[in-house]
């Protein structure tokens, strides 16, 4: 692998506790002072790509400006949500003054975290998470992500890979951004870290005695450990006509869909609710 260095500050440049974008060679850097050390990660958060440097540094943590990922300065790894990949992490050193930054001529500023591999003789169990949503999804890289070897399988009675939902009401609405750029994670990803998704799988019953799952088509599922992450569903307005042709909830692409369809040749649009979703609509 080939680097590329860069003198980037001279260590009076920052106090502990400050940090600041760099330049490395074409790579953006994050340059951070704490506790008499410097550390150099990614610059840009791993959710929707804003610059660190704008956020807000605690101690060895740092902050997004947008929507409050946290990070570590030292080793990058993702502290919380809602970004999916740690920050890549570069060699920093001192040279007298010079605070020079080592960095990969080829580097998205971001890495996957380090996951166990599925071993079905030293782990035999199998852990279902029920859901494919924001939680599900976590959930399952979180369970390899701090060792669990064992058989993961996530269900989903959606036909589609676990996508950003948020995104249903943003860019997806106005045209912005293309179905196959929704997914959370591409199929490789699954397959490398050998986690099982089934798509259109609907539950019909969990029988927790017997810690087996049934399916609509008639097949069980068997699990050692299950977690219910199904998430939550609009609520209907309780009032008549709520249930007429043009009357909409917004949960997943079906839905955007038709609210889409229904928009095209239209004069007048009424929202019921004005927080987060309703004024986005």
């Amino acid at each position: 692998m080939n680097y590329v260095e860069a003198l980037v500050a001279q260590a009076s440049d920052l106090e502990d506790g400050q940090m600041k974008q760099v330049s490395v060679g074409k790579t953006e850097v994050l340059l951070a002072r704490t506790g008499g050390k410097f550390y150099a990660v990614g610059a840009f958060c791993s959710h929707y790509g804003a610059p660190l440097a704008k956020g807000v540094m605690s101690g060895e943590r740092v902050v997004c400006p947008w929507h409050n990922a946290c990070f570590s300065l030292v080793s990058g790894d993702q502290i919380e949500p809602p970004g999916l990949d740690a920050l890549a992490r570069y060699e920093v050193r001192l040279e007298g003054e010079n605070v020079i930054v080592r960095v990969p001529e080829e580097t998205s500023g971001l890495r996957t975290p380090d996951m166990a591999a599925h071993n079905p003789d030293a782990d035999g169990r199998v852990f279902v998470v029920l859901g494919a949503g924001a939680a599900g999804s976590a959930a399952v890289e979180m369970l390899r992500q701090t060792g669990f070897e064992g058989r993961i399988v996530m269900l989903t009675q959606e036909a589609r890979l676990p996508y950003d939902r948020t995104r249903l009401s943003k860019d997806y609405f106005i045209g912005k951004v293309s179905p196959e750029k929704m997914p959370l994670r591409t199929p490789e990803f699954y397959q490398e870290h050998q986690i099982e998704v089934l798509c259109n799988q609907k539950v019909v019953r969990v029988n927790i005695g017997a810690k087996t799952i049934d399916f609509e088509d008639g097949t069980t599922l068997a699990y050692d450990s299950l977690l219910l992450a199904s998430g939550g569903k609009p609520r209907r307005l309780p009032v008549e006509g709520a249930e007429l042709k043009n009357v909409f909830t917004l949960r997943n692409f079906e839905d955007t869909n038709r609210i889409l369809a229904a928009a095209r040749g239209a004069s007048r649009a009424v929202v019921v609710g004005s927080s987060f979703i309703g004024m986005e609509a």
